[in-house]
């Protein structure tokens, strides 16, 4: 008798893991706006993804009973959240970091070439524009420069 309730207890524990799937926008905690190329990752299984350029991802998980998922940007704050089952139009929010890192040394050597001949993309912007913009990051010296 002891047999066939220990058979019936482990049919039932394997009937509690199931596949769970979460999908969802990522998106910033302040403006709403989404997130892409944010590392998604369950840390039991080890799936992982990355969301898109609309902030959306899928991550599908095997015979487990939840999903504990780490959601990792380099200019956001790690995000951890706990799905128990499968959900879908999750939206997960993110408050951006400032990035903590050394001070960085630019340097260049004169060329016998302008600048209008150098076969890529350059721009010049003096220390003067940059101390006055109050940007904190290039992207936002850019906007300001187009006048967005």
């Amino acid at each position: 008798m002891l047999n066939k309730t220990t058979i019936v207890f482990f049919f039932f524990a394997d009937l509690a893991k199931a596949d769970i799937t979460v999908s969802g926008t990522i998106q910033d905690s302040k403006s709403g706006k989404p997130i892409a190329l944010v590392n998604i990752l369950d840390e039991e299984s080890g799936a992982g993804t990355v969301s898109d350029e609309s902030g959306k991802f899928i991550l599908s998980a095997s015979e487990q009973t939840q999903m504990e998922i780490t959601f990792k940007h380099i200019a956001y704050g790690r995000h951890y959240q706990v799905f128990s089952s499968s959900d879908t139009g999750v939206v997960v929010p993110m408050t951006e970091t400032l990035l903590q890192m050394n001070d960085v040394v630019v340097t260049s050597t004169r060329s016998g070439y302008l600048l209008r001949e150098v076969p890529i993309a350059t721009e010049v912007i003096g220390t003067k524009e940059i101390n006055e913009s109050g940007a904190t990051t290039v992207s936002e010296l850019r906007a300001q420069r187009a006048g967005v």
